[in-house]
């Protein structure tokens, strides 16, 4: 459903049952959507999956904010996860009850913050780029930096 107010400037769009996003960029799906074009804010219902370059993110909503026809800033609430691919056999994976996920201007994911509940499993790798050591984090609040899509910092607060 497409509304556009001429009266109040208003554009809107929602989608209902089993909506499929494909741009680009990055792919997904959800239960529904809404759309308001004035904020260049998605809204996403129904345990939303997004996939983007190397990277899955799910939670039960999603709230992302387009800059520049692009993600800038992504919302995600209840249930998050991302999952981000090192290699053909290693994911770093990141969960909490919250999460606010900011992308940089070529989509790939910058930074994670997570709030509550905060895991983390991600990978050191050697000199030579091999994967020596997976470690295993918990803490309740966590922001992680990202540098071409690898772990690069886990600060704890």
């Amino acid at each position: 459903i497409y509304h556009d107010d001429s009266i109040l400037k208003k554009r809107f769009m929602l989608a209902y049952s089993h909506v499929e996003l494909w741009r680009q960029d990055f792919s997904g799906n959800a239960d529904s959507m809404s759309y308001v074009a004035e904020d260049s804010l998605f809204r996403l219902f129904g345990k939303p999956v997004l996939w983007n370059a190397n990277s899955r993110l799910n939670a039960d909503t999603m709230r992302i904010w387009l800059k520049n026809s692009r993600i800038s800033l992504m919302q995600m609430r209840g249930k998050s996860f991302v999952a981000t691919k090192e290699n053909q056999s290693n994911f770093s994976q990141i969960s909490g009850d919250n999460m606010d996920n900011r992308f940089d201007a070529d989509n790939k994911l910058r930074s994670v913050s997570v709030q509550g509940k905060g895991q983390s499993i991600y990978f050191i790798r050697e000199q030579d780029s091999t994967v020596s050591t997976a470690n295993k984090v918990q803490y309740n609040n966590m922001l992680i930096l990202l540098d071409s899509g690898k772990v690069s910092d886990i600060r704890f607060y």
